[in-house]
């Protein structure tokens, strides 16, 4: 069974993660997966390419900008 825990922050994923984690299920967190991605230099520089420094704060990609 394969299930997907989205929604707003504070509407209780990581709780709900931490519920299933409990249970005995494996967890796939791609919102963490996707914070490594971004410090890789190959991916980075794509980042950078297609959004211009504008992206950055203190050299790091910006999720929020």
């Amino acid at each position: 069974m394969i299930v997907a825990i989205t929604g707003n922050i504070g509407s209780g994923k990581t709780n709900a993660s931490l519920l299933f984690r409990k249970a005995g299920y494996a967890l796939l967190n791609a919102d963490k997966i996707g914070h490594e991605l971004y410090k890789r230099k190959d991916i980075k520089q794509k980042v950078i390419k297609t959004f211009t420094k504008e992206i950055l704060t203190k050299e790091e990609i910006d999720r929020k900008k």
